[in-house]
C-alpha cells in the first residue's frame, strides 16, 4: 500500500513560494484543502482571521531533505491490510520521523517573515 509518491513530479520548487497570504490561497493543489476552504470563506465575506499558509511546495521541500521521503515510503511499504496494528505502528514511526526532521532553513525564513507581516 503506497499513499506517498516516492518521486513526485517536481514543480519548480526553487521558485515556488513557501508561504502565501491566506487571501491568495486560491489553488487547492498549492495550499491544501483547509487553507483553500478558509480562503474561499474569506472571499464570501465569512469572518475568517487574516493569516498566511505554508504551501504544498514547502511541504515537498521538507520531505525531500535527507532521506525523509524514502524513509516514510519504507514505513508505508510495511503496512499490511490484514494487520491493523501495523497501521498504528507505522503512524507512530512516521510521526517520529517527521518530528525529528528540521524544517528547511529557506522555508523557516519564509514562515518567520510571513508571521512578522
Amino acid at each position: 500500500m503506497k499513499t506517498l509518491c516516492p518521486d513526485p513530479p517536481k514543480a519548480n520548487v526553487a521558485t515556488a513560494p513557501w508561504t502565501l497570504p491566506l487571501a491568495e490561497a486560491v489553488e487547492v493543489n498549492r495550499v491544501g484543502g483547509k487553507a483553500f476552504g478558509l480562503a474561499r470563506m474569506r472571499a464570501l465575506d465569512v469572518p475568517v482571521p487574516d493569516g498566511f499558509v505554508v504551501t504544498a511546495a514547502a511541504f515537498e521541500q521538507f520531505l525531500d531533505q535527507g532521506s525523509l521521503r524514502s524513509d516514510i515510503v519504507q514505513v508505508l511499504d510495511r503496512l499490511r491490510v490484514d494487520d491493523p496494528a501495523s497501521f498504528e505502528r507505522g503512524s507512530r514511526e512516521i510521526a517520529e520521523l517527521v518530528t525529528a526532521s528540521p524544517i528547511p532553513e529557506e522555508v523557516w525564513r519564509s514562515v518567520r517573515r510571513a508571521r512578522e507581516e
